[in-house]
């Protein structure tokens, strides 16, 4: 749905007796609705508007020792993994918005990433990371939702 255009409330508009009262309401309405029609307009963004954390972090998975498959991977990061959080409030969930490899650019994830994780403060600790291939080294970010 496209937005219509705004028309300011002016007081004007109105009956002679009613003209200071809607002066007033209209300088406050004004300003707000103004701003509403701006950010539903498009200008939306997931940082000022989400609490939330986005941060870059390197993951290298251990494998599964199958060797039918050197890739599957046990999830488990090879490095203690963790990020710094913007605030200490708890964490609801963690989306994995990018992963790329840094081992083999033609080596893609295997399934989208899902990421477990456990919080101590302002400290997240990647427990387990699923989709990616064992023994390769991804830059994924990570968006942490308070």
């Amino acid at each position: 749905m496209k937005l219509g255009n705004y028309k300011r409330i002016i007081s004007n508009d109105f009956p002679q007796e009613n003209q200071k009262l809607i002066e007033q309401l209209g300088r406050q309405l004004n300003d707000g609705i103004e701003q509403l029609f701006a950010a539903t307009g498009g200008k939306l963004t997931f940082a000022d508007n989400f609490l939330s954390t986005v941060r870059d972090v390197e993951v290298t998975l251990a494998s599964a020792n199958d060797p039918l498959d050197t890739t599957k991977s046990t999830g488990k990061p090879i490095n203690k993994t963790s990020i710094s959080l913007d605030r200490s409030d708890i964490v609801q969930g963690v989306l994995v918005i990018s992963a790329v490899n840094k081992t083999n650019a033609a080596v893609y994830p295997l399934n989208s990433p899902f990421v477990s994780f456990t919080q101590n403060g302002t400290q997240l600790f990647i427990d387990n990371v699923t989709g990616l291939q064992a023994n390769n080294r991804y830059l994924i970010r990570l968006v942490a939702l308070n």
